[in-house]
């Protein structure tokens, strides 16, 4: 699920959870004759001058090289040309993460990060007390490794890497000043509220290209990204999160959000490699992916296959004085992350296949909040599929008797404090529906029961298509 924040401050950077995967995967291959690099420690928040990028060939030999080099040699390998230098600078954690938080309260309104916050409350996936500003830079400054600014066309690095770390942050950060160079990173930065899904689907290119690379770098002239089996990549890189790797207080969404579009980049652009090297990854930049739904699958990119237009959600049904204060789309991989919440991950993969498009809506009347999400799938059966997983596994997490039925196609559970959760499927429609739930200080109470939310979620299921598909 990549929301607003993670659009700000989830591209053109490198995190903990991808470098270590990195690092993991490189570990499954022989590491005897790989050569290391070590980026030389300045004074934290020093820029880091040429000539402090050294390189060991084999660790008892090193020898020292100016970052213009490494700029060569990393265009050579992913096939770009350079056409500017690219300044560096290194900077400790915490400032670092200070300069990320305050591009992206600039960039970023306040009400938008409010609203982030409190859709992950409503849905359960964070608790009403969580601060999600506080934990959202916590998490970035134990993963985060280093980041590309395109609007200052500088890459910060982390001033305590060393070793494997620094060899591939430095590679990864100067791809996307690379892509920068070629596509215009800043132009494609700006905050789009409403595009969620298809910035998350650029994220995914920008930070799939930039590992592919770094896999490369990491696994030495003799084998590269493409040789290894895309479970094996896969399984690793999300290893971190799975085996005890979650920062301690920061709810696992946040971390596999954070974490998705390197996963789920990195399988795209080896694809891509296989099929037709770096060329192809080109074409990815130029005719970028609509959707994240063509990023999990090829195909539907090469085929063009639009995502459908989806109408925002109302809260007519609720009751008067409700405004809807926004609406975004979560697309299929968001849709899947937020699934994993409740399912296995391959249960959740597939309850969010079939994802044709979306719209998500989030209401206010008063000290009162409510969420929806319209999702239409490809098909009536793909659909009952989803509701089918869904129904079982949210009930019961909350305490909820009620169980999904063909004939009667809603399933709700009532929660104290954030309001009703309730699922509702008609033909290929599904809603997710949440709240309301008031909020009067740090109190949070109910402010409906099952069969508001319910009836609500039915008259959301039953609404029309805003339009035909473009192109599926």
């Amino acid at each position: 699920m990549k929301h607003a924040i993670y659009t700000r401050i989830g591209m053109w950077t490198r995190v903990g959870c991808g470098a270590l995967a990195a690092a993991s995967v490189v570990a499954c291959v022989n590491r005897s004759d790989r050569a290391s690099v070590v980026v030389a420690p300045p004074r934290a928040s020093s820029p880091l001058p040429p000539r402090e990028v050294t390189t060991s060939v084999h660790a008892e030999s090193p020898r020292t090289v100016d970052l213009r080099g490494a700029l060569a040699s990393v265009s050579t390998l992913r096939g770009l040309s350079h056409t500017r230098e690219v300044k560096a600078e290194r900077l400790d954690r915490e400032a670092m993460v200070e300069r990320l938080r305050e591009k992206a309260l600039a960039e970023l309104p306040a009400e938008a990060i409010t609203r982030e916050a409190r859709t992950l409350q409503l849905l359960g996936l964070a608790p009403p007390s969580f601060d999600y500003l506080r934990e959202t830079f916590r998490l970035l400054e134990t993963q985060l490794e280093g980041f590309y600014d395109p609007k200052s066309e500088t890459m910060y690095i982390a001033s305590d890497l060393a070793h494997a770390e620094a060899d591939a942050t430095v590679a990864h950060e100067l791809v996307h000043a690379l892509q920068d160079q070629h596509w215009d990173l800043r132009k494609r930065s700006d905050y789009q509220p409403g595009h969620s899904d298809e910035t998350t689907a650029l994220a995914c290119v920008a930070e799939g290209d930039a590992t592919s690379v770094t896999l490369d770098v990491l696994l030495g002239p003799a084998r590269s990204a493409v040789d290894l089996p895309d479970d094996i990549v896969r399984e690793t890189m999300t290893a971190t999160n799975a085996n005890g790797g979650l920062e301690p207080g920061v709810p696992r969404i946040l971390q596999q959000s954070l974490a998705a579009p390197y996963v789920e980049g990195t399988a795209l652009v080896n694809e891509l490699r296989r099929q037709g090297g770096w060329p192809a990854v080109n074409q990815l930049w130029q005719r970028p992916p609509k959707s994240t739904e063509q990023v999990l699958h090829l195909d539907k990119w090469q085929s063009d296959e639009a995502p459908r237009r989806v109408a925002a959600p109302d809260a007519s049904a609720l009751g008067p004085g409700w405004s809807r204060d926004d609406d975004d789309t979560l697309g299929e991989l968001g849709l899947a992350l937020i699934f994993e919440q409740w399912l296995p991950r391959s249960s959740a993969r597939t309850a969010a296949a079939g994802w044709g498009g979306d719209r998500t809506g989030f209401f206010q009347r008063g000290k009162s909040i409510a969420f929806a999400a319209h999702v239409e799938y490809d098909s009536a059966e793909l659909a009952l599929r989803a509701a089918e997983l869904l129904a079982p596994a949210i009930a019961p997490a909350h305490g909820a008797a009620a169980r999904y039925r063909t004939n009667t196609p809603a399933t709700c559970a009532e929660r104290n404090d954030l309001g009703p959760l309730a699922v509702s499927r008609r033909g290929r429609h599904l809603v997710l529906a949440a709240g309301p739930t008031t909020i009067d200080g740090d109190q949070w109470r109910s402010a409906a029961t099952c069969k508001v939310t319910s009836a609500w979620a039915s008259a959301l299921a039953r609404q029309a298509p805003l339009a035909a598909p473009s192109a599926r």
